[in-house]
């Protein structure tokens, strides 16, 4: 794995350069400014999937326009999604929608501070 800063030099990890990203681990979140000059909140939900649809889940939550980034990982859960939204009831849909994609097993959300 190859070390990777991003543009607020936080650290995170990087599949080799020969392959598309995986996975970016930052220390922290952040809270989004629009160019509204509102907030958003960021949160993430991680799922645990049926095996052999990872990707088939990750296409699926890539159509959505609140889904910022998705990956699929290794470990005890199989894919990672970055959500911004605009108040917590977008977030409940959200999260709901995301639930009902066939081939979820299970999720857990975490909201950013």
């Amino acid at each position: 794995m190859k070390p990777h800063h991003d543009e607020a030099g936080r650290c995170g990890v990087m599949r080799p350069e020969e392959t598309e990203p995986f996975i970016k681990i930052a220390a922290a979140s952040f809270i989004v400014s629009t160019p509204s000059g509102g907030d958003k909140i960021v949160a993430y939900v991680i799922l645990v999937v049926e095996v052999g649809r990872e990707y088939e889940v990750l296409r699926k939550l890539l159509e959505m326009d609140v889904v910022s980034e998705a990956h699929v990982v290794y470990g005890e859960f199989d894919v990672i999604t970055k959500l911004e939204v605009g108040n917590l009831e977008e977030l409940e849909e959200a999260v709901m929608n995301i639930r009902r994609i066939p081939g979820v097993i299970r999720s857990s959300t975490l909201i950013s501070a």
